[in-house]
């Protein structure tokens, strides 16, 4: 698993571009709520973006596109613990755009998602999402800008 350096930087609206032979993937991360209240399971979305000139083929599937959640250094979540499969998601055309749902149960993960999972507290995170290099030219990695979220109390 990849993890940031630093803290978070707000909503950056991009990321890390990938390089390969025409093929430049652009992640960008977008949380639904800027504050989840209590029972309210956080959501994202992120936006893979091919800003080259080729088709980049790489897989986005959430079994390739992992989502992190920190607090702070702390690493809480990831989507790579849960994956459970899933059909590949490939080939991204120039100028297309593929999206990525997930859903954070507010829980902690180990790999496996053992069940039992201590839950996370309430305060301040941040996600960053990781897309793993593939095989060949048009396969590169990418990472987006952190985005910062809230866990809070009310409703």
């Amino acid at each position: 698993m990849v993890g940031t350096t630093g803290g978070p930087s707000g909503s950056a609206p991009g990321g890390t571009t990938g390089s390969g032979p025409g093929c430049q993937l652009s992640l960008s991360l977008t949380s639904q709520e800027a504050a989840y209240a209590n029972g309210v399971d956080p959501q994202f979305t992120v936006a893979v973006v091919n800003k080259g000139t080729s088709d980049c083929d790489v897989d986005v599937s959430p079994k390739s596109l992992v989502l992190n959640v920190y607090s702070g250094l702390d690493h809480v979540w990831s989507s790579a613990d849960c994956a459970t499969g899933g059909k590949d998601l490939r080939g991204i055309a120039p100028g297309a755009v593929q999206t990525v749902t997930y859903t954070w149960n507010r829980t902690r993960s180990s790999q496996g998602c053992a069940p039992g999972s201590s839950a996370a507290g309430l305060g301040t995170y941040y996600g960053v999402v990781i897309l793993g290099s593939g095989s060949g030219p048009n396969a590169p990695s990418a990472q987006s800008q952190p985005k910062t979220f809230q866990l809070k109390t009310g409703s």
